[in-house]
């Protein structure tokens, strides 16, 4: 008994749903690859302006340097 389309359904699914699929693989490809280095980057700076703060001896960052920026904190006053 013949039918009546050239394909099924589920050929059709597939070239329809595979091409979106394949381009969001691509964009999202290098995303996950810059997520680890930028976790890391970020982490780095946290940890030197952490280090940097903890070898002042009285722990507050003088006037004028932008480590509550590095930090994510803003500054107390003393």
């Amino acid at each position: 008994m013949p039918r009546d389309t050239l394909v099924s359904w589920r050929t059709f699914a597939l070239f329809v749903l595979l091409p979106p699929a394949a381009i969001a693989a691509i964009v999202f490809f290098p995303v996950t690859l810059l997520v680890p280095f930028w976790l890391y980057y970020r982490g780095k700076l946290r940890a030197k302006a952490d280090s940097a703060l903890s070898e002042r001896c009285y722990c507050q960052p003088p006037w004028g340097v932008a480590s509550h920026v590095l930090t994510g904190r803003r500054p107390t006053h003393p």
